[in-house]
């Protein structure tokens, strides 16, 4: 989700910070650790940092993060902590008293929040959807931290301990977002699943599921750039038009997926192979070791006649190719395509006349 306007750093660390200052109600922390006085200590650094967090998430939504308001909230936030820390550190103060800067922090947090709303509304920086659920799981999240933040001050012991309304207001504000996002990641994933899809189409050979002529002229244009050794093989099908004449383009469109298999599994290990024509393909092979080369077209003729031998085909498959080592600094990418096409045609030419 890392495109998306929304920060999601945020919005977990909110969360987080929330539920471990809820469990100090539910003794939960206090039978595992045994050291209450850790709890409480625990407590207080929550309190001191958790007016950031949802003012950061709200602007970041708003679209709002380089308001000056983060930065002043921040140092806020900031001067509390150090203050807090170093005065009880010292045994100054106790933390308990320092509360109330925490307190005056999340009230204007929750002013901050608000008025963030507001302008996301006013303006129309954020989609109706969105801003509805912010609106809904923020409004609910400030009642309770205002409803416990007034049991706090006037009425000093709860028998329902000193969060239940912040913990409700934020459940439903994690509920609420929580849903939203899950949709809209949802969302995303289809659209990336189909931009992936398109972007395959692209550059993918419907018949042969190899990589297509557009795929093998941007492959040239990293070559260029790259300046890496590489080999450059071009092969054709003899016969094809024959094939398409005589048997149909059926049979004419089994025998290129036949060629196109075979040139696959025989030079795959070394590059990437594309189908560039009607009957002509093409391979870039990440090597310039001219032994690794032949010995992966040899394979490709034994894998040609092994195929003749067990389909019998009306017109039996037959692939020339040619090939030319690339080597950036003593000549271009077309250099070499020239070479390894004028090898491929002598082959062609061979191979047609022993047919002949």
């Amino acid at each position: 989700m890392s495109g998306q306007p929304m920060g999601f750093l945020p919005f977990g660390v909110f969360s987080v910070i929330i539920g471990i200052w809820s469990m100090n109600d539910t003794y939960i922390l206090q039978s595992l650790t045994n050291r209450p006085e850790l709890i409480k200590i625990l407590c207080y650094l929550c309190m001191m940092i958790i007016a950031y967090p949802p003012v950061s998430f709200v602007a970041s939504a708003a679209k709002r993060r380089d308001s000056r308001m983060l930065t002043a909230l921040l140092v806020l936030v900031a001067l509390n902590f150090i203050t807090t820390v170093t005065l009880s550190g010292l045994g100054m103060v106790d933390p308990h008293y320092m509360l109330i800067f925490s307190h005056i922090n999340i009230i204007i947090a929750m002013g901050m929040t608000i008025y963030l709303m507001i302008q996301a509304a006013r303006n129309k920086t954020v989609e109706k959807q969105f801003l509805r659920t912010i609106l809904i799981g923020m409004s609910a999240a400030l009642f309770g931290v205002s409803i416990d933040l007034l049991r706090f001050w006037l009425a000093k012991n709860s028998e329902y301990g000193s969060s239940p309304f912040t913990r409700v207001g934020v459940l439903i504000f994690i509920i609420a977002e929580g849903s939203y996002l899950l949709k809209e990641k949802n969302r995303l994933l289809i659209e990336q699943g189909n931009a992936e899809l398109m972007k395959k189409l692209a550059y993918t050979d419907a018949l042969t599921g190899l990589s297509n002529r557009t795929a093998y002229y941007e492959k040239g244009e990293e070559l260029r750039k790259a300046e890496q050794s590489s080999t450059i093989v071009l092969l054709d099908i003899n016969w094809l038009k024959t094939v398409n004449d005589e048997y149909g383009h059926a049979e004419g469109d089994r025998h290129i997926a036949a060629a196109a298999k075979i040139i696959s599994e025989s030079l795959s290990e070394l590059g990437i192979c594309y189908r560039i024509g009607s009957d002509e393909f093409a391979a870039i092979l990440d090597t310039d070791d001219a032994a690794k080369v032949e010995q992966a077209l040899s394979n490709l003729e034994r894998a040609a006649e092994s195929y003749n031998s067990a389909e019998n085909p009306p017109v039996s498959l037959q692939i020339a190719y040619g090939y030319a080592m690339y080597f950036p600094k003593n000549m271009s990418v077309e250099i070499a395509e020239n070479m390894a096409d004028k090898r491929m045609y002598e082959m062609k030419r061979i191979m047609k006349a022993i047919r002949k």
